[in-house]
């Protein structure tokens, strides 16, 4: 695959493994795990906080019907702040295919604590602060949802989607 030089000062690192059984009729399954740093983000300046610059991508394969490829029916994106979930497929040959959904989301409380001393921290502190006075219980519902969609194939940029609902105080920070 031909990751585009946007990926230049990226490094990677991870394992592939797979389960060939003795059984020649029994599919083989395996699972991969690999950690990206410096990673691409496609996603305006102010969201590098939550992304961060390394992402671990830890998933299950499965074969995929007719043999084309290999299913991820359960690929779990971990990066400083956010844990998303979600699945995806991978397809080899002349004409490859990666594709990746995942969704994830955080408590306002829960931003409080994974995010650094930052702008963004603060903003979250003002916000618990505000509604602390009004309504403690509706601040442990308030919640920032991340989501991405990876749709890759041979030839086109290998750049997320990133899906942002914000809330906490932090409603401008995906914004182009």
């Amino acid at each position: 695959w031909e990751l585009g030089s946007e990926f230049e000062s990226s490094r990677v690192a991870g394992s592939l493994s797979l389960d060939i059984p003795d059984d020649a009729a029994q599919p083989v399954r395996g699972r991969m795990q690999f950690v990206l740093d410096d990673w691409p983000k496609a996603a305006p300046a102010g969201a590098t906080l939550l992304l961060g610059s390394t992402l671990s991508l830890l998933s299950n394969l499965v074969p995929a019907a007719g043999g084309s490829g290999w299913e991820l029916p359960s690929v779990e994106l971990t990066m400083p702040v956010f844990e998303l979930a979600g699945k995806g497929h991978i397809e080899l040959g002349e004409h490859s295919h990666f594709s990746l959904e995942a969704k994830g989301e955080r408590t306002c409380h829960q931003l409080q604590a994974l995010l650094p001393p930052s702008q963004e921290r603060e903003r979250v502190d003002q916000f618990l602060n505000r509604r602390q006075g009004h309504a403690a219980q509706a601040a442990h519902s308030d919640r920032v949802r991340l989501g991405v969609r990876w749709d890759h194939a041979t030839g086109s940029a290998l750049r997320p989607q990133w899906q942002f609902k914000p809330d906490c105080g932090l409603e401008a920070m995906f914004k182009h």
